[in-house]
């Protein structure tokens, strides 16, 4: 018997604008870690985030839910940056981490948008560019160290050549 065609499934058909909407001016928890506290710079990064971040309150297009929860930590020096979505199933409520995630490491915060006076300089970055010449100086190190041996191995192995040749008695004879 062929199934009614009120009992046939449907396509879901989203618009790209609409999967658009669903996902933006949701609104977020934003965790931070205690240490965010500690230091002054700390405290200027995570006003930063809380600014970016944050949708303004009463805002006519905000979601009236809650549906994602960002968490800054500081870890090493470096503050890393989870994003979890809040699913909810019978009742009981779980996270699930949907990225993205990474790893940001504070290297200058400047006194104006790109430029300006320094407030704040990390003082245990280095820079990629010096860390590449330091691996090729020490490679260069390591390939000097090599010639070097060799050449004093091969002036060691001609010494004894030279060393244990004995002088032939019937040499000067003729001369």
């Amino acid at each position: 018997a062929k199934a009614p065609a009120s009992a046939e499934p449907k396509q879901a058909s989203t618009t790209k604008a609409q999967a658009k909407a669903a996902i933006t001016k949701t609104r977020t928890i934003l965790s931070f870690d205690g240490s965010f506290d500690d230091k002054p710079h700390y405290r200027m990064i995570k006003e930063l985030f809380e600014q970016m971040f944050t949708v303004p309150p009463m805002h006519k297009k905000s979601k009236p839910f809650v549906d994602h929860i960002f968490l800054f930590s500081i870890i090493e020096d470096k503050i890393w940056f989870r994003n979890y979505q809040i699913l909810e199933t019978e009742g009981e409520y779980s996270l699930s981490e949907v990225g993205p995630r990474f790893v940001m490491e504070l290297v200058r915060i400047f006194d104006g948008s790109f430029g300006g006076p320094t407030i704040y300089e990390n003082p245990r970055y280095v820079n990629p560019n010096k860390m590449r010449s330091m691996v090729k100086q020490q490679q260069a190190s390591k390939s000097r160290q090599r010639q070097q041996g060799t050449a004093i191995r091969k002036n060691k192995l001609a010494a004894r050549q030279a060393k244990s040749m004995r002088k032939d008695p019937l040499e000067d004879v003729f001369n």
